[in-house]
């Protein structure tokens, strides 16, 4: 019985690469609109839904492949995302916080038809200092930077032309413009939900640098929250939780700073935390001491990362972390492929971050 052999890797490229001609011939189109799709030059988006799927159908049909080299040089674009990384450890990047981020920036290029490029320090630069000469040098054409590592920086990122868009927070004086987060809706609503079910006092369990308080402006949104609730607000922060030794260190670390908060003589009732990792840290204290959440002690943590995991499942006020990496991608994309936009685009936008209650909430026990 005869059966026919896939081709060999080597056989395959050998074989004829379809030419857009080609592809433009089968879907019944212009060369240009051929291009347009396949190819991810400027202006994409005037070609109708149809012709694209025709194109699209066409191309896959015949195997049609870009030539990158090629349309480097006819387009002067690389086709390629920057996206500035500075994590710490290696195997954060891909994970934990930086997971849904990065889908979402993924997202963005591949409605444009082009790559991201993770940009981080060799030996000899700085990721900021290569993904500049990466803009200049048009090995990328534009490049997203989350502000949280390069609030020191900002004289530095204001300086670097071309297409660059900032992630989460607005840096002060600076040029770009910036996707950001609005908590203040989200927080209102996490605090009236603990008052509602009868909790007088909250506590705020942030974290701090060298004494600096950690983005103190959502402190400040839950304290304005607690007023207008009619609830007391206290704060602890941690100092100097290590961030690049992994979870388990962070979490283990927070377990054993707030000790002494859980073992008070009238431990809170309700505790926010910064983030999901000092929650954990919270659920190892109360399971050692018998506190059971949420009939002695309610938790709601930002992120919304592992927190379904935990038993009780976690309530969180989500980052929305996707949508984010998504829009602020889209915008550099937008700044590059679009110059004649730069105008209109408004220097800061906010993204309203989002309650989730699941069951880490109850009423105060009387107890």
């Amino acid at each position: 019985m005869n059966s026919q052999r896939p081709p060999s890797p080597q056989e395959a490229a050998a074989k004829p690469v379809a030419s857009l001609k080609e592809v433009a011939q089968l879907a019944q189109c212009s060369v240009s609109a051929a291009a347009a799709v396949l190819n991810g030059v400027e202006n994409n988006t005037r070609v109708s839904q149809p012709t694209r799927q025709r194109i699209e159908h066409a191309g896959a049909q015949l195997g049609y492949r870009r030539n990158y080299l090629g349309s480097a040089l006819r387009t002067g674009k690389s086709h390629v995302l920057g996206l500035l990384m500075n994590t710490g450890q290696p195997d954060e990047r891909h994970g934990g916080f930086w997971s849904k981020f990065l889908a979402g920036i993924d997202q963005a290029a591949h409605a444009r038809n082009c790559n991201v490029l993770l940009i981080s320090a060799d030996a000899a630069n700085d990721e900021l200092d290569l993904g500049e000469r990466m803009l200049n040098g048009r090995q990328i054409d534009a490049m997203v930077i989350p502000s949280l590592f390069y609030q020191q920086r900002k004289d530095a990122i204001s300086r670097i032309t071309g297409a660059v868009a900032i992630a989460f927070t607005l840096l002060h004086g600076g040029k770009h413009p910036c996707i950001g987060l609005a908590h203040d809706s989200a927080i209102r609503e996490a605090v009236s939900h603990l008052a509602a079910l009868g909790h007088r006092e909250i506590l705020w369990l942030g974290l701090a640098s060298h004494g600096i308080e950690v983005q103190a402006e959502r402190r400040e949104l839950f304290d304005a929250a607690c007023v207008g609730c009619g609830v007391r607000s206290s704060k602890h922060l941690l100092d100097n939780v290590p961030q690049n030794k992994g979870p388990e260190v962070y979490i283990r670390d927070c377990a054993e700073r707030i000790e002494s908060i859980l073992s008070r003589e009238r431990p809170p009732t309700a505790i926010f935390a910064y983030n999901e990792l000092v929650a954990f840290g919270v659920y190892h204290v109360a399971h050692a001491r018998q506190l059971r959440i949420p009939d002695r002690l309610s938790i709601i943590a930002f992120d919304d990362i592992h927190g379904h995991l935990a038993t009780p499942a976690m309530s969180v006020i989500s980052l929305e972390l996707h949508e984010l990496g998504r829009q602020v991608g889209e915008l550099a994309l937008r700044l590059a492929y679009e110059p004649t936009m730069v105008q209109d685009v408004a220097r800061l936008q906010l993204i309203p971050t989002r309650l989730i209650l699941r069951t880490s909430c109850g009423p105060p026990s009387r107890s």
